[in-house]
């Protein structure tokens, strides 16, 4: 079970619980009791002296609500974090469609504002720019680096898919003209 399951099991038993505090029964603050005087947990009979676990489980309800709220609160801050240190985003082109493994490589710019969308090289570098593939050593970085984060992720799992088609033509074509001269003796 992953923690994030483990927050939603806790969250789903807190649905169970009254929308306020539970509270020490004034004559007896070993009995829990909700709003409407209906005990919850006994602990024993303590008469009015304040018990510790009694302040707690009082406060159950309220407190556990309020900790899962921080705690979603915080993980959603966290992932933001770790997306935003990202320097590149691999968007893989549809399986079977190439011989091998092929991806379109998102990366972010070195002031960190814009995102290209690449072929991946280490050199000679090409970035699809209006509708097909560029050198950046010919366009410059200004154009290939034009998008946000998320805009330079759509465009890359569309060029992914126009990718697949290419590489599903090419085998083909491949396929046509390797068994043409079948059957001839050749």
């Amino acid at each position: 079970m992953t923690d994030f399951d483990r927050l939603t099991d806790i969250e789903d038993r807190a649905q169970c619980l009254p929308s306020g505090a539970w509270r020490q029964r004034s004559t007896d603050t070993g009995i829990i009791e909700d709003a409407e005087g209906h005990p919850v947990a006994i602990l024993g009979t303590s008469g009015e002296a304040r018990l510790p676990l009694g302040e707690f489980l009082a406060q159950a309800p309220v407190d556990v609500r309020w900790l899962a709220n921080e705690l979603r609160t915080a993980w959603g801050l966290l992932a933001g974090a770790r997306i935003d240190l990202a320097t590149e985003f691999r968007v893989p082109v549809p399986v079977g469609s190439a011989g091998g493994y092929a991806e379109v490589v998102v990366r972010r710019d070195d002031q960190g504002e814009l995102w290209a969308v690449t072929d991946g090289a280490l050199t000679g570098l090409r970035a699809w720019v209006d509708g097909g593939w560029s050198y950046v050593s010919d366009i410059g970085r200004a154009a290939a680096f034009r998008w946000t984060r998320e805009g330079a992720i759509v465009v890359a799992q569309q060029v992914a898919a126009l990718e697949a088609g290419s590489y599903r033509r090419a085998a083909a074509g491949a396929k046509d003209t390797s068994s043409a001269g079948r059957g001839t003796g050749q």
